[in-house]
Parts: structure tokens; C-alpha cells; sequence
């Protein structure tokens, strides 16, 4: 099995009243994954709370399918049930016809590296 030899995961503002997630992974197997992830800056405590929720040491977190125009967030936690680690997953059907409208997905992230996404989304100031 292939392990896990490096992960990042930064929030950052971006012009316009957006943040910007970004996420990665390098295995010992030199594969890589990671991507970014938009929305507005106005979602970032509501998206700290339900990502930490989604950390939750437990295989049966609910999952959360919110819309938040123009985003539309699905979070949830998978893996856990037969012993394996848990992992979050937050995507973002991001309307098409704002900026950066299209659709977003981090996927695989660390128990880690989501409270890591908590805790930077918490030190912005609430817009």
C-alpha cells in the first residue's frame, strides 16, 4: 500500500471577495493529487464549521449538501468503517456565470490537513 509522504493545505484570499483552497498530496509511489477549490470569501466560518464537523472521528458523519449562491457545497467524510483512515471531501458546484464559476472538488484530504483548512478559515474576518 502507498503512503502518504507529504500534504498542504492553505486558504488564501483572492481579489474580489474570494478565497481560494488549495490542497495536495505526494506518495511514495510518485503520485500526486490536489487542486483548488473557490468560493466566496462571505462562506468561510460556515465552511470552517461544517469542514470540522466532517473530522469527526466517526464513519457516520451526515453529509452536507448546502446551497449558498453562487456556491453550492457538498462536504463529507468517507472511509473509517473497516478500519482504514477517514478522509473529508468538499466540492463546489461554483455557478457558471460568476467569476471562476465552474465546478470544484478536494478530494482525500487528511483528518490533518481539513483542520488545518478549519483553522485558517476561522482566522478571517467574518465579511
Amino acid at each position: 500500500m502507498s503512503k502518504l509522504i507529504n500534504e498542504t493545505a492553505t486558504v488564501e484570499s483572492l481579489s474580489g471577495g474570494l478565497l481560494l483552497i488549495h490542497h495536495s498530496q505526494s506518495w511514495d509511489n510518485d503520485f500526486s493529487m490536489g487542486g483548488d477549490l473557490v468560493c466566496e470569501a462571505t462562506a468561510a466560518h460556515w465552511l470552517a464549521d461544517h469542514v470540522e464537523v466532517a473530522t469527526s472521528d466517526s464513519w457516520d458523519t451526515p453529509d452536507v449538501d448546502q446551497d449558498l449562491p453562487p456556491d453550492h457545497f457538498r462536504i463529507y467524510s468517507r472511509g473509517g468503517e473497516h478500519g482504514e483512515d477517514i478522509n473529508v471531501n468538499i466540492h463546489n458546484h461554483r455557478d457558471p456565470a460568476v467569476p471562476r464559476g465552474q465546478v470544484y472538488a478536494l478530494s482525500g484530504i487528511s483528518l490533518a490537513a481539513a483542520m488545518k483548512i478549519v483553522a485558517q478559515l476561522r482566522t478571517l474576518k467574518p465579511q
